[in-house]
């Protein structure tokens, strides 16, 4: 009996050992998280069908008269995991939407994530173009800010890069996208005209846009003016230089875009000599952010630091620059836009057929 009591206790402090040790390994992994983070805690996860993600975006809407949290995730194309900088031989990522049943090209997740600790995916909008797809720039705004004023909920994205063109959505049912300026509808906000893309058969797998490049936009919710980046596919023949410029765009009509103008860095532009310090390389641009209607205030009211910054620089028709990267063409905002347009002498205003034809294929 003894025997049998010196054993039982000797099994029970070997599992307090365990508990104790399975305890004190818990409290080390929370002091790493803890080093590695501040006032934030891992609480909820979403495996977005294991896609690569560039950009997400968290988006408070209305959903069948419940607040709804929702997280529109941009993901890289498909063929390429980490931007083409992993390992020679790293295997393309899984493309399988349990959602449809279907292997489909990356596009954007989009999850609710109202109850953090269980976030749902209740739906993946694809890139069908046959090369993997891609939308690595998602941006969300409601129909109640945007001066069109409709209610509606509205996501504009990158469709791909090369052969690439941008899209607005209709993400009012976050589960049910409605396309307003699609490649599919052969409409895009830029990148038209959509072409066919064909397997060695002659089988159409795809549709393509007409942007030689995409990247990551900004979209001004109270005037509806978007800062969309990207890269004509004449752009090369039209004497722009290499790398992404912007394209202002009137978004304040999802349905009924209206191109503004280009801008760009100096010496992007046809004609555009390089700025000093960089030599024969030309800046890129990679993303905006515009800080609204407030920061044109202050700009027009701030005395002006040299001739380019306080009134937009000269430029052939359809381009603009700016000084050494100082953003004053446009100004931030719809107002500001539209009155430096409207002090600009005539011969250097761009008039709408002057933008149609510097658009070329890509308008």
């Amino acid at each position: 009996m003894t025997r049998f009591l010196v054993r039982c206790a000797s099994v029970a402090i070997a599992m307090a050992l365990l508990v104790v040790g399975a305890w004190r390994a818990d409290a080390r992994d929370d002091e790493e998280r803890d080093n590695e983070s501040k006032n934030m805690k891992l609480v909820g996860f979403s495996s977005l069908q294991a896609r690569s993600t560039y950009q997400p975006t968290l988006h408070k809407q209305m959903v069948n008269g419940q607040v709804r949290y929702v997280i529109y995730a941009g993901h890289h194309t498909l063929a390429g995991p980490g931007e083409g900088q992993a390992p020679a031989g790293t295997p393309a990522l899984p493309s399988f939407n349990p959602l449809t049943g279907r292997n489909e090209e990356n596009g954007v997740s989009i999850v609710d994530v109202t109850d953090v600790r269980h976030p749902k995916q209740v739906f993946h909008l694809p890139v069908p173009n046959g090369s993997g797809g891609g939308a690595q720039m998602v941006r969300v705004c409601d129909g109640s800010t945007l001066p069109v004023h409709d209610g509606k909920v509205y996501m504009l994205r990158s469709y791909a890069s090369s052969g690439g063109a941008h899209e607005i959505w209709d993400v009012s049912n976050p589960s049910s996208p409605v396309g307003v300026r699609t490649v599919a509808g052969g409409n895009p906000v830029i990148g038209s005209p959509v072409k066919p893309v064909l397997d060695s058969n002659g089988n159409q797998i795809g549709l393509a846009g007409s942007l030689a490049g995409t990247h990551k936009s900004w979209w001004e919710c109270d005037t509806g003016v978007a800062y969309i980046v990207g890269r004509r596919g004449n752009d090369t023949a039209s004497g722009w230089k290499g790398g992404n410029h912007i394209f202002v765009f009137d978004l304040s009509n999802p349905a009924n875009p209206v191109f503004l103008r280009d801008w760009a860095l100096d010496g992007q532009q046809p004609g555009g000599a390089p700025i000093p310090h960089f030599g024969t390389t030309v800046p890129s641009i990679h993303g905006p952010i515009s800080t609204g209607p407030a920061a044109a205030q202050s700009l027009r009211r701030a005395p002006p630091l040299t001739a380019s910054t306080s009134h937009m620089a000269p430029g052939p028709p359809g381009s603009c620059r700016s000084s050494i990267g100082r953003s004053s063409c446009p100004r931030h905002g719809a107002r500001g836009l539209r009155a430096a347009l409207r002090r600009l002498p005539n011969s250097r205003r761009p008039a709408p057929t002057s933008i149609r034809q510097s658009s070329g294929a890509g308008s």
